[in-house]
């Protein structure tokens, strides 16, 4: 299957903002369950909080270097 480079620049656009978007929701979601939640450890959403910042902050590495090497 071969795409041409702006529908391939589109499309990769279009995944990093669904894995930005997914991450957010996944911090947002552990910070709410944090602070309502009595029957979930609290361990686990500090640990979900932990693994989406650190997995966010490597998209934005990763776009950056992009941005660095490359035109999106």
């Amino acid at each position: 299957m071969r795409v041409n480079a702006k529908t391939g620049a589109l499309l990769q656009r279009i995944l990093w903002h669904i894995r930005w978007a997914l991450l957010l929701f996944i911090i947002l979601f552990s910070v709410i369950a944090w602070m309502v939640s009595v029957d979930i450890l609290p361990f686990l959403c500090v640990q979900g909080i932990t693994w989406a910042v650190y997995f966010f902050l490597g998209q934005w590495e990763g776009y950056f270097e992009c941005r660095a090497n490359c035109s999106l």
